[in-house]
């Protein structure tokens, strides 16, 4: 049977040969290959071989190759001082060269992409234990690892950079997504590609509802969304997403009940048309891993380029329903693990990541219920890793749970006076902000339809602006 592995000898030595006459484009060839992409295993001796001469500040030639191979007893194994001839012979000029190692990384790819299909063949029989979603999400990070090869470079000019933002700044574009609320992108600016931004808080305090409304306010610029909902099904966050659809206050609970007039409907199903114009998915699987949730990521985004769409955020709500690869870790050890791997996953998503997340029930015990860096420590390495932590706040919630158990009218009035001054208020208190200012802002809330706006700002005479 013929043998069909994708390699070309030619083109390897071609490389090589060209490599020896002109040294000043080995910095460029090797961004592009290492010694391991070569198919011939003499040619990747010999690749770093020549690396080694140069990398001692000697000019890797015939001559100085041929000593390093005598020296070291390889020189018969070649083929002898013949076959260095032969290299130097078939030697192409620079732009020539260029393109015979991207052909020779192509064709290293090839060969891993076989190699890769055939394990997973084998996987897929003999591994009956694990799911198959967590087979597929191996088999296509070790696919899509293949792309970074030969791009991995991470140095550049620090000049180079700043006028690239200088241009995107001036055309109105940049890397990363502004959130959609002005006090908060006020407050935190951009939330950039490979970024993970944390929002944190106590049940009821509205983590669905800046959750949502961000995914809302990006996907209306024309961003994709892809949102894990690890904690409501699809058909609860679409109703949440309806109800901040309406024209008119539709509460989302009464939406669920099915409490609809006839004008009701007709803006539901207003909304809901407005809806499915947006790119914005929802991905309620449960028991995700993040492995899990960076292979939904990549078919989610390929999906939404085939369109013309880039994706603009990846939503994930909430880090405690994150399934550990070590289930016999305890909380924080795998809440850790998770972070970490989530911060690693953002940059290959190729766009920021929200986090939502729990907080410690601990603060509940404190006169003060406002959160603080210190209520995550249960959460893992979030204060270590995430690039941008708002802590979210509603006094009217405390204030109702104390009007709930207080019977004394007096004291039950001042509750009821201060729930009633405070219940459309929310803090966003961001106490670490990576590229930004930490600071506090207030924002409206609408609880009851998940509705997020900034609050109005006056002028020191008293005009709305």
């Amino acid at each position: 049977m013929e043998n069909k592995t994708p390699f070309n000898l030619e083109a390897e030595q071609a490389l090589l040969g060209t490599m020896l006459i002109d040294n000043s484009i080995i910095d460029e060839i090797t961004d592009i290959v290492k010694n391991e992409h070569f198919y011939e295993p003499i040619h990747q001796y010999l690749f770093s071989a020549i690396l080694h001469i140069t990398g001692q500040g000697k000019v890797a030639d015939g001559i100085t190759l041929h000593s390093q191979l005598a020296t070291t007893g390889l020189l018969k194994d070649i083929g002898g001082a013949n076959y260095i001839a032969i290299l130097m012979d078939m030697c192409a000029d620079s732009v020539a060269a260029i393109d015979y190692a991207k052909f020779i990384l192509e064709q290293y790819q090839r060969r891993e992409a076989l190699r890769i299909t055939s394990a997973f063949n084998s996987l897929i029989l003999s591994d009956t234990e694990r799911p198959i979603d967590a087979l597929m999400a191996e088999f296509e990070g070790e696919l899509q690892s293949l792309n970074s090869i030969g791009s991995n470079n991470a140095q550049f000019k620090a000049g180079d950079a700043a006028l690239q933002f200088a241009k995107d700044l001036r055309n109105g574009q940049g890397d990363g997504v502004f959130l959609g609320l002005s006090e908060l992108n006020d407050t935190i600016g951009r939330v950039g590609v490979g970024n993970l931004c944390l929002v944190g808080g106590r049940p009821a305090m509205g983590k669905s509802a800046v959750a949502l409304t961000v995914a809302q306010n990006i996907a209306m610029t024309g961003k994709g969304v892809l949102f894990f909902s690890m904690d409501m099904a699809a058909d609860q966050v679409s109703t949440r997403l309806l109800s901040m659809f309406c024209k008119d206050r539709i509460e989302y609970r009464d939406i669920t009940a099915a409490k609809v007039n006839d004008s009701m409907q007709a803006q539901l199903n207003e909304a809901a048309f407005a809806l499915q114009s947006l790119p914005l998915e929802i991905d309620d699987k449960r028991g995700r891993t993040v492995a899990d949730i960076l292979a939904a990521t990549r078919r989610a985004k390929a999906a939404f380029e085939a369109k013309g769409i880039e994706l603009g955020l990846v939503i994930v709500d909430h880090l405690q329903k994150i399934k550990a690869h070590n289930q016999n870790a305890n909380d924080y050890s795998r809440a850790t693990d998770n972070i970490r791997s989530l911060k690693d996953a953002a940059m290959k998503m190729g766009a920021p990541v929200m986090l939502c997340s729990q907080l410690s029930r601990g603060l509940e015990s404190r006169d003060d219920k406002r959160p603080r860096m210190s209520d995550l420590r249960d959460s893992g390495a979030i204060e270590e890793e995430a690039d941008v932590i708002t802590l979210l706040y509603r006094d009217a919630y405390y204030a109702r749970q104390m009007m709930d158990a207080e019977t004394d009218g007096a004291e039950w009035e001042k509750l009821e006076s201060r729930f009633n001054a405070t219940r459309n208020d929310l803090d966003l208190i961001s106490p670490k902000v990576r590229q930004g200012e930490p600071k506090s802002v207030k924002v409206n809330i609408d609880i009851g339809v998940n509705r997020i706006a900034v609050r109005p700002r006056h002028d020191r005479f008293g005009v709305v602006y």
